[in-house]
């Protein structure tokens, strides 16, 4: 079997894939799925599968729901798609992504919950994150896959360099030499207060789930560590 490539240290670039042999132009290097995804709410038009993120449905009827000439439930009916099995809205383009899914959807679905129920705190936990950062939900997506595939905190998430994000999007005291700090430590405490929020809202939402331990999981800290993750931890490819 060819080896492509290998990860190595640097201590400019920091953690990298390097070549590992001559790769012809157009060459297939690897293919992987993402840990997590997340279709921005300013998008939800855009009918895609809630798993694999592929689009379902015509151009056509995409643009038919973006303009607001039919509804986003109207568009997916039409777009033949598989349903969330309580359907709380989410879509999905077959039934293998819908099961493949559901071990860690069920965690985070809405669709059993009444009407009436506003306080809930699964819903309360969802208003928090569209209200302030639609990025608490892809933390939600990440906690909940690790819920229902426990390994995959060891083998996947803790790979990534996890840095709270309050430190990752705060200034340094070594950084902040002659400029005022207090917009920054004003930063600081918003991320802090905003984590911890989340926190409460999806323990408490976890908590109603039968046999899901959640308490040492789900803490305003690795929320944080989560979202730093995503920070600093977008691939770039480069030439040599």
């Amino acid at each position: 079997m060819k080896v492509n490539y290998r990860r190595q240290d640097d201590k400019v670039r920091g953690r990298q894939l390097v070549a590992a042999r001559c790769i012809s132009q157009n060459e297939l290097i690897f293919c992987e799925r993402p840990l997590c995804s997340l279709q921005s709410l300013d998008n939800l038009g855009v009918l895609v599968c809630r798993s694999c993120r592929s689009f379902v449905g015509t151009p056509a009827l995409h643009l038919k729901s973006l303009s607001g000439e039919i509804e986003r439930q109207q568009a997916a009916e039409n777009a033949f798609v598989v349903p969330c099995r309580h359907a709380c809205g989410e879509i999905f383009c077959s039934k293998d992504c819908e099961e493949q899914s559901w071990p860690s959807h069920s965690l985070l679905c809405t669709g059993l919950i009444q009407e009436d129920d506003k306080e809930h705190p699964l819903l309360q936990w969802k208003l928090h994150a569209v209200e302030n950062n639609e990025i608490f939900l892809l933390v939600g997506d990440v906690i909940s896959s690790v819920l229902a595939n426990p390994p995959l905190l060891e083998e996947k998430v803790k790979d990534f360099t996890m840095v709270p994000w309050w430190d990752v999007v705060t200034l340094s005291s070594s950084q902040t030499n002659g400029i005022d700090c207090s917009e920054s430590a004003e930063l600081e405490a918003s991320c802090e207060r905003l984590c911890a929020e989340s926190a409460d809202l999806l323990r408490q939402a976890l908590s109603l789930k039968k046999d899901v331990v959640s308490e040492d999981l789900v803490t305003p800290l690795f929320v944080s560590q989560i979202i730093g993750s995503f920070e600093q931890n977008s691939m770039g490819i480069r030439s040599r």
